[in-house]
């Protein structure tokens, strides 16, 4: 027969567990699983097809994307070279937009310069755009 030290000590494990499910989903982060979805002008496209998170009207999916040579890009008094770029992007299904909220800038497989959280604002998706493609089929949209 369980004692109620066993009992308590269940339920609060029990509550953990729970806790532990029901935040993963946000904090979900790119897992390396990428899936080829096209490319723009010589830059590969790819999405980890594995975190996508549905929420509501919202969509967040993982977006790569590697460039044939490197680019460049000023930070302050540097100028940092990339040639790769991972970024959290979120779609909002009832008023077509993307915003980027988390972004990670790599030179091979080297983090070049990252950005936890960006302030972004949300920016319409261009119709039969990359973004609109992949925003159609997140969000449902049968053209």
């Amino acid at each position: 027969m369980p004692t109620a030290c066993f009992r308590v000590s269940l339920r609060l494990a029990q509550i953990a567990a729970l806790a532990l499910c029901a935040m993963t989903p946000r904090m979900a982060v790119a897992q390396g699983t990428w899936t080829g979805v096209g490319a723009i002008n010589g830059t590969v496209m790819y999405m980890d097809t594995t975190t996508i998170v549905r929420t509501g009207n919202l969509r967040k999916v993982w977006i790569r994307s590697i460039d044939p040579s490197p680019k460049s890009f000023v930070a302050g008094k540097d100028t940092l070279d990339f040639d790769t770029v991972i970024g959290l992007n979120v779609f909002d299904c009832s008023k077509h937009t993307r915003t980027v909220t988390t972004i990670t800038y790599l030179l091979g497989n080297d983090i070049i310069f990252n950005v936890p959280e960006t302030h972004d604002k949300p920016e319409q998706v261009k119709p039969r755009s990359f973004f609109d493609a992949v925003y159609n089929d997140l969000c449902g949209v049968r053209q």
